[in-house]
């Protein structure tokens, strides 16, 4: 279910098919608990947030980046919270909410530098 949704995202985003993209990344998170996979369940919560995004559901986009920002730290996936810290960081700039917003670009960038680190370093993914 995982591999449908994320392939499906381009089409949702062309026909603006909000309602389907909730359903279909809904089954998704549902799957990607069922399986354990916390890795795939953040991102599914990431992609969840973005299309709260799209249609203006800040507080909802909020909250889905948030649950997928802990499962990020939860696993260790320095990345993927950085991505994570950035589309909130997007989503109160779209609010006019710059101090907010300023403070997750600023831990996103510290992320990306610690997993850019780790790379180098030869600790493995980020």
């Amino acid at each position: 279910m995982y591999e449908l949704a994320v392939r499906l995202v381009r089409y949702f985003e062309f026909r603006a098919a909000w309602s389907e993209w909730q359903d279909t990344y809904e089954l998704a998170l549902k799957a990607t608990r069922n399986s354990g996979d916390r890795l795939r369940e953040a991102m599914i919560l990431l992609m969840l947030g973005s299309g709260c995004r799209r249609q203006c559901r800040w507080a909802d986009a909020i909250e889905r980046y948030g649950a997928s920002r802990k499962i990020s730290q939860g696993v260790g996936n320095r990345a993927l919270e950085a991505a994570t810290l950035n589309s909130m960081a997007m989503t109160y700039d779209d609010q006019g909410r710059w101090d907010e917003a300023l403070g997750n670009y600023g831990k996103r960038a510290r992320h990306l530098s610690r997993a850019r680190e780790s790379l180098w370093r030869g600790d493995g993914p980020p």
